[in-house]
């Protein structure tokens, strides 16, 4: 702004001066007020241009929001399939460490494929003898060398055999595989298990001791997962009775079910399914042990492993009791061949009583017996691991089924049959399952389910008029043997073909 220096000498003056002034507003009001029309135009004339980027019309927005929804969607789409890839690679992590703590145990113990506990002593030519269903399917027979060249299929299952044994199941627990639903009538045949079952052993362990049941779990089952099925926090001092429990607060239900469903069942001692986690008193330790006894009508239970008496457990503010989920157990099917008896051509050695029944007699029980000159004969075909994920140790899961077109090297479709006024027979056909010959040993993954159900009968002999309705499925290789029934078995997670275990004349 111009400053101006005015000398007053008169009127005159004065009036010079109001002149000035009056001069000076006009100029300054014609300038700011041209400079605030010129922004106002501006102002106008840039809203004016403005106008078409700052909005949008309803068919722009509907555009977007379809873009954002479709790239939303296939976000979230993401989520689930992520979850199922997480889940499947954490249960196929899990049947590769089952798989090699399996393969280890079978390094130190080799005759895990070869023993059978009778329940009175462990044998270790079980399937070659009289009393084994392999034995007995072409007839008993009439020398030994119609024992040769047979094909003997096993499977090593402690658990199942423990399991059925257990539920009173009838031919159970040695033959694998039946007809709990009477698809296969006898034909003539005094036992139809002598068709399609084979032997099942329990791997020589005494399942009745502790110690070796123990051992059994450990080898066969991956011990990953306790759950929680009760707690009390009013536990009575131990008084000097450290190896068992008060649990004031817990009804005689709830004890009277830990009883009669996980620790005393069928099997009086089966104690390896439900833990007691006592917390001392200080709250910073804790005891863990099994559980081998309910007094529901005390409120007590039994411990297998006392409580220290250090003074840490005078008073006890709370006990866990957790039960173990069997998620992940597996199995070995085993199949061998006997090829010869020895230099002596005779049931074990001659003049030596192999199977210690006090005499010398070379019968069928003496056959392959271990250590004896036969025993060096058995060849190892195949072995195989199957690992299960939550397997239900159930009859109906171990159901064969009569099939076409198994013939030895064929790749055609696999017609299997059921029968149609029996729903529940109706195996589970889904790509990805797991099949099993039994007589065979072999195992085959479902590739493709080329019919899921269809009408009508077979005329081939082993498969029964009754069964009126048939699948059609494409497996994952061709047919290694001739096959005239399959066993769908559910809840198969893996099978690690070929596993490596010690030859009989190794």
């Amino acid at each position: 702004m111009k400053s101006f220096k005015i000398n007053f000498s008169g009127s005159a003056d004065h009036n010079r001066i109001g002149a000035v002034i009056m001069k000076y507003n006009t100029k300054r009001r014609s300038y700011f007020g041209s400079k605030l029309l010129t922004q106002l135009e501006n102002s106008r004339n840039n809203g004016k241009a403005c106008q078409g980027a700052v909005g949008a019309t309803l068919v722009e927005i509907l555009m977007a929001m379809m873009v954002m929804s479709i790239g939303l969607v296939s976000v979230a789409s993401l989520f689930p399939v992520a979850i199922l890839r997480s889940v499947q690679a954490t249960q196929l992590t899990n049947a590769a460490l089952q798989y090699r703590k399996c393969e280890d145990y079978l390094r130190a113990f080799p005759d895990l494929t070869r023993n059978h506990f009778d329940g009175t002593r462990v044998r270790g030519n079980y399937e070659f003898t009289p009393d084994s269903v392999t034995w007995n399917r072409r007839g008993a027979p009439t020398n030994i060398f119609e024992l040769q060249d047979r094909e003997y299929t096993t499977v090593i299952d402690p658990l199942g055999a423990l399991r059925f044994s257990q539920q009173g199941v009838p031919g159970f627990p040695i033959a694998c595989g039946g007809d709990p639903y009477g698809l296969h009538p006898d034909g003539g045949m005094a036992n139809d298990i002598d068709r399609y079952g084979v032997d099942r052993t329990n791997g020589g362990f005494n399942m009745s001791l502790f110690d070796q049941r123990s051992l059994a779990y450990e080898i066969f089952a991956s011990r990953d997962s306790w759950s929680m099925y009760s707690s009390s926090v009013e536990v009575s001092p131990p008084g000097g009775v450290y190896d068992s429990l008060q649990l004031n607060d817990m009804t005689i239900d709830s004890l009277n079910e830990l009883n009669n469903s996980y620790v005393n069942t069928v099997d009086p001692n089966d104690r390896i399914l439900v833990r007691a986690i006592v917390i001392s008193k200080t709250g910073k330790q804790s005891h863990t042990s099994l559980v081998n006894g309910v007094d529901s009508a005390n409120r007590r239970v039994s411990l297998v492993s006392p409580l220290p008496n250090n003074g840490l457990y005078s008073a006890i503010p709370e006990v866990r009791l957790e039960i173990f989920e069997l998620r992940y157990t597996s199995l070995i099917t085993v199949s061998k061949r006997l090829r010869s008896f020895g230099a002596d051509n005779n049931f074990g050695d001659a003049t030596v009583d192999d199977d210690g029944d006090g005499t010398a007699d070379n019968n069928f029980y003496e056959v392959v017996w271990p250590g004896s000159d036969d025993d060096e004969s058995v060849q190892v075909l195949e072995a195989n691991l199957v690992i299960f994920f939550r397997r239900t140790f159930s009859t109906l899961n171990e159901q064969v089924y009569g099939v076409e077109g198994m013939g030895k090297g064929s790749t055609q479709a696999v017609k299997v049959f059921w029968d149609g006024s029996i729903p529940d027979s109706k195996p589970r056909i889904e790509a990805g399952e797991w099949v099993f010959d039994v007589r065979n040993g072999h195992w085959y993954q479902i590739r493709t389910v080329l019919l899921e159900e269809g009408s009508g009968t077979s005329s081939l002999k082993w498969i029964s008029s009754n069964n009126n309705r048939f699948a059609i499925v494409e497996l994952d290789r061709p047919a290694e043997s001739t096959a005239s029934f399959l066993m769908f078995v559910p809840n198969v997670l893996e099978v690690v073909r070929q596993i490596p275990i010690t030859s009989y004349n190794e």
